[in-house]
């Protein structure tokens, strides 16, 4: 996408007319000014080390005429009718999507085609939530209770067992649909009760709560907390955050919820549709909609895509019927910056399961996020197509024909798995950080200058032997001096002359003698031993 950044360069992005008091701070021109300079952004490099596949891999920016006909339509840029920020956009459709699913229980989910594709994009949350969870607490340095997190698109609560593990001290749940916190409420009060000592520790201290109803993409929830002044150690954002892509007013809104109060050394996470991902399935198909059995997606073009507002209807199987739009990571690397956000991490599921699947093989087990194939005794597959598990058949078979249970997805649930990627933020201080940078610098320079310091020392002795040519050596073995002694006494007075001056320049070579003294005191002294036995013997004669 960055090419086609560049080449668009003078269009404009869309950005929903609030009142003054209220517009976002981050200018609209400014940021699209500055995407388009930082266009080739590090997915992006990576990707352009196979030109073949950059084309399907990124999608394209409307042209200028599609997207004015567009701000037409929608009466974006300062030119439409004010309309209710509660009431506008599609956020009461999704709303009303979620309020209308009911609970069906855990029983029912089980009979579900998607049971374990649900259950392996928890084990993605699990995954995510624990590393950072863990990271933002070493970032405080206190105690577990004192943890608050945010919880935006909560929905009916399906992360507080995984708050209340992490042993975190505060929740804070939002969601737009009431229903859905109605919901989130309910399973919290059974926590509390121990309604379910099953999956959890009684002696665990349970986190306290507060609940709220509203529109994470057009409200500043700070408003509505308890007490506006909490800073947040961890914001979660899971399989939510795309919806705030309508326009930029709600993608900045949705960010500055999740950013705005974070500590330094906390996190904002996430996972999220890869715009990439869909935009390069949309090319290989044969029209506007792609999918499986799973889930399927349908683009309204083909061709055409923008940074913000780019719908798409997905679909997954009895759990998702609703509009969704492209999430263009570049533009929320900009908008998070903001807050001093900087991106720490960004996979593909597919990639995280590779990376995480053995830390965590107990965790994948205990969620059954891995359908057994063969199915065990008394069980039965969520698929009745053997070609959705053609991929495993050749390995369930070792060396001694003994079958082995394998844990796996069907291929249709691994295609659906894989539209996704997880995300995470880091809040930085930017003082703290300028000192890391000057020390990092000075660090740069010292090492620099060992450098330079050691090539000095490893040329001077070429310098010395070249010095050593030039001029007669000042330090001779005693051998080599006796030669030329002689040698000067043979060739005559000039030669003499010469020869009577070198020993001033051989002193270091003069100590030699001094450390042989005490040897030439023991000859003396056997020497008088001898005489004296000869004068004794002598004597007795």
């Amino acid at each position: 996408m960055a090419d086609e950044i560049e080449a668009t360069g003078e269009n404009e992005m869309k950005a929903g007319q609030v009142a003054d008091d209220e517009k976002p701070s981050t200018d609209v021109e400014e940021l699209k000014k500055s995407v388009a300079e930082d266009a080739v952004a590090s997915e992006d490099v990576d990707e352009k080390a196979n030109p073949e596949q950059e084309e399907e891999e990124e999608y394209v920016l409307k042209d200028e005429a599609d997207e004015e006909e567009e701000n037409q339509k929608d009466g974006v840029n300062g030119h439409h009718e004010e309309k209710d920020d509660q009431t506008s956009g599609l956020g009461d459709t999704v709303a009303k999507h979620y309020n209308n699913i009911p609970d069906k229980g855990k029983d029912a989910r089980k009979q579900s085609r998607i049971f374990y594709l649900r259950n392996f994009n928890n084990w993605v949350k699990s995954v995510l939530i624990n590393e950072f969870l863990e990271k933002a607490k070493k970032a405080r340095r206190r105690y577990d209770e004192e943890i608050t997190v945010l919880d935006l698109g909560c929905g009916k609560g399906g992360d507080l067992l995984k708050w209340q593990k992490g042993r975190v001290g505060h929740v804070i749940c939002a969601d737009i649909a009431e229903a859905s916190v109605e919901q989130c409420r309910e399973r919290y009060d059974n926590l509390k009760k121990g309604q379910r000592g099953s999956y959890r520790d009684r002696s665990e201290r349970l986190f306290s709560i507060e609940c709220i109803a509203a529109d994470c993409t057009k409200v500043n929830l700070k408003d509505k907390l308890k007490n506006s002044d909490n800073q947040l150690d961890l914001a979660s954002c899971q399989f939510a955050f795309h919806y705030a892509f309508e326009s930029y007013n709600q993608a900045e809104t949705m960010l500055r919820n999740a950013c705005e109060s974070l500590r330094p050394g906390g996190y904002f996470i996430g996972t999220t549709p890869d715009a990439n991902e869909l935009v390069k399935r949309l090319k290989k198909a044969d029209g506007t909609s792609f999918g499986n059995e799973v889930y399927n997606v349908e683009f309204e073009s083909k061709d055409s895509f923008d940074v913000f507002g780019t719908k798409y209807h997905f679909k997954l199987h009895e759990v998702v019927d609703c509009p969704e739009f492209l999430v263009y990571f570049p533009i929320v690397e900009k908008i998070a910056s903001k807050y001093n956000m900087r991106l720490v991490y960004k996979t593909g599921f597919h990639e995280l399961f590779n990376e995480k699947h053995k830390d965590y093989g107990n965790l994948l087990h205990k969620m059954q996020a891995l359908e057994g194939y063969p199915p065990r005794k008394g069980w039965c597959l969520v698929s009745d197509n053997e070609e959705d598990y053609a991929h495993v058949k050749e390995h369930y078979n070792d060396k001694s024909g003994k079958e082995n249970v394998i844990g796996t997805l069907t291929k249709d649930e691994w295609e659906a798995a894989g539209l996704y990627l997880a995300f995470a933020f880091e809040k930085i201080d930017p003082e703290e950080e300028a000192r890391k940078e000057e020390a990092k610098k000075e660090e740069e320079r010292k090492e620099e200058a060992r450098k330079e310091k050691s090539l000095k020392r490893a040329a001077s002795p070429e310098k010395s032997e070249e010095q050593a040519d030039a001029v007669p050596p000042s330090k001779k073995t005693r051998e080599s001096e006796d030669g030329k002694e002689e040698e000067s006494a043979v060739d005559g007075g000039a030669v003499e002359e010469s020869a009577s001056e070198e020993p001033a320049a051989e002193e270091p070579a003069v100590e030699e003698p001094a450390a042989e003294e005490p040897q030439g005191d023991d000859q003396d002294k056997e020497e008088v031993e001898e005489q004296e036995e000869k004068m004794d013997a002598t004597e007795d004669a």
